[in-house]
């Protein structure tokens, strides 16, 4: 069973976490801090913070930002090593350059007769040498250029496995955050009474802690704060409906009070409904002057008290009231 304070400070603390499910870096959670007792909330609550952990764990470990800074290492000891290939190559370009000149002053000496056949071989497989060495300095610098774009692509790997699996574990603590806040708006709805205004509680009856409710039943009464947004809902039957008019007057009467030691209150028409329902019409009352009566008494205030309501539709004069009764039997008759 759930303990109501608990479920509160969890819906507390998960109104502060809310704003860091979006972020782009770790978060230090306090909704880890407790020992919550939540009934029927409890699986939905551990489901959560195995998803907080999950996603914290992530940026703790930082597997991915240590594995790219080894990558980047890697690249800069790959381009001091490519700079040094480089002066290798310059220096092995210029060696094929002189035994190049060499090779060519010995063929001309050779078809002179000046110098022997071996000694033209010597020139020529030194400049062959040469040239298989710069070549090979060439074909280093390559490979070396091949190495370091391998190792940027991997880098490039890395950064997108890891927006990757931020995105799929943010997503996670994202669902099992809705997943638990939705769970204890199911609670609150099954188990917590709440008001739309501000006021004082009155209970119909008295409860025990930990009492048993029947659905439907009523609970207690909210006794608004403001007093001035009263009105009064009236029932007005569709006889002689046409009469009734926004703004006219209207004497109530309240069973509570009887009207000849307290008066009546006065009100006036707000609203009336377009349609009627089960044949009557639906009137919003307004009370300028509150709950004062017409005998200047003021009335306390309850929730849904009865009364009769007098619409006047038109000022008569005494004479009038008295025979217009007497006129309209007349007619009837005649």
């Amino acid at each position: 069973m759930a303990v109501n304070a608990d479920v509160f400070v969890l819906k507390t603390k998960m109104e502060e976490f809310h704003a860091h499910l979006t972020g782009l870096d770790g978060m230090k959670s306090n909704l880890l801090e407790g020992n919550f007792r939540l009934g029927q909330i409890q699986s939905f609550y551990n489901g959560f913070l195995k998803s907080y952990v999950d996603y914290q764990r992530f940026y703790d470990l930082d597997y991915y930002d240590r594995k790219i800074a080894s990558y980047r290492d890697q690249i800069s000891k790959y381009n001091l090593y490519y700079d040094r290939q480089y002066q290798q190559k310059v220096i092995s370009e210029s060696e094929l350059a002189i035994s190049k000149k060499q090779l060519l002053r010995d063929s001309s000496l050779f078809n002179r007769g000046v110098i022997s056949h071996s000694d033209f071989q010597n020139a020529r497989k030194k400049y062959l040498e040469q040239s298989y060495a710069f070549h090979g300095t060439r074909s280093s610098l390559v490979s070396t250029q091949i190495s370091i774009s391998e190792v940027n692509q991997q880098i490039i790997d890395l950064e997108l496995n890891k927006e990757n699996e931020r995105k799929e574990l943010q997503n996670l603590l994202i669902q099992s955050f809705d997943n638990l806040k939705a769970q204890i708006n199911i609670w609150e709805q099954k188990y917590v009474l709440t008001t739309p205004i501000d006021g004082k509680v009155s209970f119909n009856r008295f409860y025990s802690s930990n009492q048993n409710v029947k659905t439907g039943e009523r609970v207690f009464t909210i006794l608004p704060s403001d007093s001035t947004k009263i009105i009064a809902r009236v029932e007005l039957g569709v006889q002689g409906a046409g009469k009734v008019k926004i703004g006219q007057r209207v004497n109530i009467k309240l069973d509570n009070y009887p009207y000849l030691e307290y008066g009546m209150l006065e009100g006036i028409i707000r609203s009336i409904s377009k349609v009627p329902e089960d044949q009557k019409y639906s009137l919003d009352v307004d009370f300028p002057n509150g709950l004062m009566t017409n005998y200047g008494i003021e009335l306390d205030f309850a929730q849904q008290i009865e009364g009769q309501a007098e619409i006047i539709t038109e000022d008569y004069r005494l004479l009038q009231r008295i025979f217009n009764p007497i006129r309209s039997l007349i007619k009837e008759r005649l």
